[in-house]
This record gives structure tokens, C-alpha cells and sequence, in this order.
């Protein structure tokens, strides 16, 4: 756990420090050196968790790939491809298939046949249902076009591209600049910092740092303006304090990010829903969707916000409808969304979309049942004598098969389904359908197939994030096998 958990280098079991504290605990301990940890404990431990991985991976049916490449601070670059199912029992599983590196150029065609040698080696690229990455040319055309693949944009992705062109305008993007300055000088500059924080103190308030946005994450500029808003007077106070050119605020200003706070929340608290990769994301996209759409547009007609904060979410409306569309027309994330008791027909805005969905799954039950019954065992013989014990009971049981056909029975099958009352958001689907399997025994099937699809490519973000503090200064010369071992042990141990 030393190196899988903590991503400790191998050499700490040679560092002075580290070798007197396990003297400390147990004298007689002899430490392993590192080439024994780094050529005998990893790869046993690697090898061992291979087997343990491809036993979940063997209560798959169906399957859900993300998939996304990164660069090391040795310029090495990574593709990772992760699995996700549901199993049997209903429990949902993330699998770590491989991160490896890939020196080839990223063309869709080396993209396709690196994604394509993985999932084939785990025995799964048959069953892959759904595949997610993020809106690049070169990995969208590897799964759609090379790999023929059901390809969905990372939806988190989405939501960025929207907001970061929404916020880019003139009026707003002055302002940002500003609040970015201001919260650079205050990080740097020691003085500064403490002025401020001091401030705080006397106010009687618990001192709280700003925070700078990132680039590359539209969420910290949301953080950055709610922490600057909410630390206002202490801002104000230690600028007029500082020497420091910096630039003033305007009260029309402080106004502009309050209201431009306001819109962006419901962006925010989407982004955050939508990737968590321990439950089912790809049923939430679809009434969130709605969601966004509906408040969206009152706001555009509400005009209660300053002129740029307007703009803004006129802009913010028609990215919703330019960049994501009708997701309704995604077969798998509706049938999600249907199939998910915290939704169920609910999550539709056009019943007569929600009714098209119904059918269609009607439709799959029915073809489950007509299986079923195709395979099931033959009736035992019937006694033909009337003067056996058994001909009363078995003329009664003739007479009383079920009539209803395969349509039917799925008929009312999934209409049980959706007179039952929806569950709290908050609530587990998975869990639901544990208990509930026995009294839908062909609609589980099914909801355990499209309930195992995600709606983003944020578990290879959280693999990359590992991955770069493996590969620390301190293992700079680590080998491309070792740190794939590494990434593969720390993802599924």
C-alpha cells in the first residue's frame, strides 16, 4: 500500500529516515530493498490483481468505455481506457482496463486500433454498448467511424465549452481580468496576504484565501467569483490598504459578478451531478437537460439581471441548444433515464417521447419473455388414465395455462413499473433494482444494461490525476511497464 496507495517512491525503503522508523516499530524487520519491491512485489502484486479484475470483469453483460490521453511531465503520452457495468446483484463497477503509453501520433486510426487491442484482450470490445470521451476530431472519428462504436460526447466537457464561451464577452471578461489580478497580487504578495487575512480576523470572520481560476476547469472561475463575493469588504478594505496599482471594483462591478454568480450556479451544481462516477450519470442527462433549458429560458425572459449578466444568459441558452441539441433522441441515455426510478417517464419533455420509449422497451421485454419461454423445459407428462389420482389435477392445470401473450405480460410488466412511486433523487437506483429484480424479472435485464452507461470522460481526469503524482519528481526515471502497473494497482486495488 506504501507504493500503491500512498505513491511513495521505491527508493523510501533506502531513505535514512524511513529505515530508523520501521527500526523503531520492529527491530528485527529486514526492509525488502527497492529492486525487490520494484522487480518481485509490484508485479506479483500486479499479476494478482489481473485475476481479481477479470472475475468482475466475467459478471459484465454489457458495457460502457471512457476513454482519454494524457501527458506526463516526461513527455511521455498515455491513453486510458475504463470500464464500467453493472453487475449481476446490481452493483456497479469502474475498472482501470489500461493505461499504457502510446508513441505513436494520436490519429483516429492509432487511436482506434490502441482501444481496440485493450478491450479485445479483456474480451469485452463485442459487448461495448457506449463509449465516451471528450469532443476531440481524432478520438471521436477512433470510436464512431474506425471502431463503429456508439460514441457520446463527455458531457462535463460540453458544459465547459458552453460556459467559457458564455463568460467570454467583453463587459464580463473585463471584469474577470480584474478579479484575476486582484487574487494573483493577493497569492503572491506576502504583505498583501496578510492584510487581508487580518482583516478578516478583526471582522470576527474565520480567514478565507481567494482563489485563482485554472484554464482549463470553468468551475474555479465560478469558485474564484464566489470566494472574491463572499470576502467583499475584505477585499475592498486591504486594496485601498496596499500601495499597489491595483484595479478598483466598481459597485456596478460587484453587482455584475453577484448576478452573473446567480446564473452560473445551476452550471456548477450540473457539473458536479454529472461526474461522479459511482453512480449512473448517463440517466441524469436528459432531465437535466430539461432542467437547464427550463430555467434558462424564464431567466432570458425575466430581464431582473444587469445588461452583460443578460447576455450572458441568452449565451448560456443557446449553447444548451447549439452544442447538446435533443438529447432525447439518444436511444441509450432515454432508455436510461426511462429505466431509472428517480426518472422514469418524468424525466421527458414530450410525452409522446416518453411513450415512444415505453413501446420500444415493451418491445425488448417482450422479445425477453418469448426467449424465456422458448427455453424453458418441457411440461411433464400428463397421466391419461382417468382413473389415475393425478387426471383431475392435471385436466384443472391444462385447462388454466396463461393466455396472455409475450406483448402482453410485457405490457403489464412495465406498467407496474411505472404506476410504483419514483424514488428520491438522492436515492440509489442500483439498490432499487436490487430489491426489486424478483418482481421484474425481464425489465431488469434490461435496466441493468443501460444503467451502466456514463454521461462523461471524468474517470480517465481522476486517473490522470493519480498518474501525475506517480510519476513525481522523485520517479522521474520510472519505467513505462512499472508506472502501468502502478496506475493499474492504485485504480483497482
Amino acid at each position: 500500500m506504501l507504493f500503491i496507495k500512498d505513491l511513495q517512491p521505491f527508493s523510501i525503503v533506502e531513505d535514512s529516515g524511513f529505515v530508523q522508523f520501521v527500526k523503531a516499530l520492529n527491530p528485527a524487520y529486514e526492509l525488502p530493498s527497492r529492486h525487490v519491491v520494484s522487480r518481485t512485489i509490484i508485479p506479483a502484486l500486479y499479476e494478482a490483481c489481473v485475476e481479481k479484475v477479470k472475475l468482475k470483469v466475467a459478471n459484465g453483460v454489457k458495457f460502457c468505455i471512457t476513454t482519454d490521453c494524457w501527458t506526463s511531465r516526461n513527455t511521455v503520452s498515455y491513453i486510458a481506457i475504463t470500464l464500467h457495468f453493472v453487475s449481476e446483484n446490481f452493483e456497479f463497477n469502474n475498472i482501470l482496463l489500461d493505461c499504457c503509453p502510446m508513441s505513436e501520433t494520436h490519429t483516429a486510426k492509432n487511436l482506434a486500433e490502441q482501444i481496440q487491442n485493450v478491450t479485445t484482450e479483456w474480451g469485452v470490445f463485442d459487448n461495448i454498448i457506449f463509449a465516451v470521451s471528450d469532443n476531440a476530431n481524432n478520438i471521436k472519428s477512433a470510436l464512431q467511424n474506425e471502431l463503429k462504436l456508439r460514441h457520446f460526447g463527455c458531457f462535463a466537457h460540453t458544459l465547459n465549452l458552453i460556459v467559457k464561451a458564455s463568460i467570454s464577452g467583453h463587459d464580463v471578461n473585463t471584469v474577470l481580468q480584474k478579479v484575476k489580478q486582484i487574487v494573483a497580487h493577493f497569492r503572491k504578495s506576502t504583505s498583501t496576504n496578510e492584510k487581508f487575512m487580518s482583516f478578516q480576523r478583526n471582522a470576527g470572520t474565520e480567514p478565507l484565501k481567494l482563489i485563482q481560476s485554472v484554464e482549463t476547469r470553468w468551475n474555479s472561475t465560478f469558485y474564484m467569483i464566489e470566494r472574491f463575493v463572499k470576502v467583499e469588504d475584505a477585499v475592498k478594505s486591504t486594496v485601498a490598504l496596499i500601495d499597489k496599482e491595483l484595479p478598483r471594483i466598481s459597485p456596478e462591478e460587484w453587482l455584475l459578478l453577484k448576478d452573473l454568480l446567480t446564473v452560473l450556479k445551476p452550471f456548477e451544481y450540473t457539473t458536479k451531478e454529472i461526474s461522479g462516477q459511482k453512480y449512473c450519470t448517463g440517466s441524469m442527462v436528459i432531465p437535466i437537460v430539461n432542467g437547464l433549458k427550463s430555467v434558462f429560458t424564464r431567466w432570458a425572459k425575466a430581464n431582473t439581471y444587469v445588461d452583460p449578466v443578460k447576455a450572458v444568459t441568452f449565451e448560456l441558452l443557446n449553447g444548451i441548444n447549439e452544442r447538446i441539441g435533443n438529447t432525447e433522441r439518444s436511444n441509450t441515455l432515454d432508455m436510461a433515464s426511462f429505466l431509472d426510478p428517480c426518472f422514469k417517464n418524468f424525466a421527458f419533455s414530450d410525452p409522446t417521447i416518453a411513450d415512444m420509449y415505453k413501446n420500444r422497451i415493451i418491445a425488448d421485454v417482450g422479445r425477453i419473455i418469448q426467449e424465456a419461454q422458448a427455453n424453458e423445459p418441457q411440461e411433464p407428462q400428463v397421466e391419461t388414465s382417468e382413473f389415475s389420482i393425478w387426471s383431475y389435477i392435471d385436466s384443472n392445470i391444462a385447462s388454466n395455462k396463461p393466455r396472455g401473450t409475450c406483448n402482453s405480460r410485457a405490457i403489464i410488466e412495465v406498467q407496474r413499473y411505472l404506476e410504483e412511486a419514483v424514488i428520491a433523487r438522492n436515492g440509489d437506483p442500483f439498490k432499487w433494482w436490487q430489491h426489486n429484480k424478483y418482481k421484474y424479472p425481464y425489465l431488469s435485464p434490461i435496466a441493468r444494461i443501460k444503467l451502466g452507461c456514463l454521461a462523461s470522460s471524468v474517470p480517465c481526469e481522476r486517473l490522470f490525476s493519480q498518474a501525475g503524482l506517480i510519476l513525481s519528481e522523485r520517479r522521474m526515471r520510472l519505467d513505462d511497464e512499472k508506472t502501468k502497473m502502478l496506475i493499474f494497482l492504485n485504480a483497482n486495488q
